[in-house]
């Protein structure tokens, strides 16, 4: 797999090294400097690939010979997948604005770059299935409509007129506070709800679910106690603790993550 960087190197190099040497290992790193150079390079590493990925907006690549029109006259039997920010529009793009655009916060921006993530993942399984099949030519990958995609439950019960859970407002998944940090609590499932309301000493809430104004009973009654004595209902209710980005950090071992997920 070759790589091709702008001469001052992927910034996520600066930012985490860390991340970027786990990212790029075993790739061919080729700096290339398209403003003054323009695309001669990358159309000859065209020549012997199977795929290209790009995160080019569709104009620039065109102005410096990286386009797909380009690179076809060179290869015909090649993937093309342009990775671009909305589907309708050659603008730029970052996580953050499509999951806003796609409703995935209020007000705060989410911690996890999870558009990037999914587009990403979402990428490599088009271009293994492109080529696999040996199906070539262009493919254009809206990072929009992956943040759609992201949050197609919550869409799709908001049209047809349901409770959306994930929003917060219904007891039965939500973050509550207790002695010593906070936990959350996923019982969607009756007999999981059940389950834990009987825990926190509320049994009388079990018809109460999907009840907004439950939740404050809730989040009295969890308040009392301890995180320990919560998660310890773990194995019988979808609880887990809330963790600090300083606590996941120390905790999580990157390399041997990506071992497990085959990265």
């Amino acid at each position: 797999m070759v790589k091709v960087e702008p001469p001052g190197g992927d910034p996520l190099s600066a930012y985490s090294p860390t991340l970027y040497s786990l990212l790029n290992e075993g790739k061919e790193i080729v700096k290339v400097d398209l403003r003054a150079e323009g695309g001669g390079l990358v159309r000859e590493l065209a020549k012997e690939a199977d795929a290209v990925l790009t995160t080019l907006r569709p104009s620039t690549a065109a102005k410096f010979g990286v386009s797909y029109e380009h690179l076809r006259e060179v290869k015909r039997e090649l993937v093309y997948l342009s990775i671009v920010g909305y589907g309708d529009r050659d603008w730029p793009a970052h996580d953050l604005n499509l999951a806003g655009l796609a409703a995935h916060f209020v007000q705060s921006p989410p911690l996890a770059l999870s558009v990037d993530v999914a587009t990403a993942l979402y990428a490599a399984y088009l271009v293994a299935t492109r080529v696999w099949k040996r199906e070539w030519g262009y493919v254009e990958l809206a990072m929009e409509d992956v943040a759609y995609l992201l949050n197609l439950l919550a869409i799709a019960a908001q049209k047809d007129g349901r409770p959306v859970f994930t929003t917060g407002v219904y007891p039965l998944y939500r973050v509550y506070k207790c002695k010593g940090g906070a936990v959350t609590v996923a019982a969607l499932e009756e007999k999981f709800w059940r389950k834990f309301v009987e825990a926190i000493g509320r049994p009388d809430l079990a018809d109460r679910a999907y009840d907004p104004a439950a939740a404050a009973e809730v989040e009295k009654a969890v308040g009392e106690m301890d995180c320990g004595e919560l998660l310890a209902l773990g194995a019988e209710v979808p609880i887990a603790p809330v963790r600090g980005l300083g606590q996941v950090a120390d905790a999580l071992d990157l390399r041997r993550l990506f071992e497990r997920l085959k990265l």
